[in-house]
């Protein structure tokens, strides 16, 4: 988890017009620390797969594994979900 909040927070950082730098350096230095947090994103995956396949009986596997792929992918969907109470009140009218 370090390995992929640091590069999260350092991109957070690079936007900040204190820092004096140009913008295509920061753009650079913000790219670069996406790739190293994609990258540990990857590989803690992987990890977690693994666990999962090598720690579950073999009866429950199936429905452990089905129940991972559920919990990552309804976490993606959270990620670009909006709740109605955000939109404006003409987005939630019905007509």
């Amino acid at each position: 988890m370090i390995v992929w909040g640091l590069p999260i927070t350092g991109f957070g950082l690079t936007a900040l017009p204190w820092d004096g730098r140009p913008a295509g350096a920061a753009l650079a230095a913000g790219l670069a620390l996406l790739a190293v947090a994609g990258w540990a994103d990857v590989i803690s995956a992987v990890f977690r797969t693994t666990i999962v396949q090598l720690s579950v009986p073999a009866g429950l596997l199936g429905r452990l594994s089905g129940l991972q792929i559920a919990v990552v992918t309804a976490a993606r969907a959270s990620a670009t979900w909006t709740p109605a109470w955000s939109l404006p009140p003409s987005a939630t009218r019905c007509r």
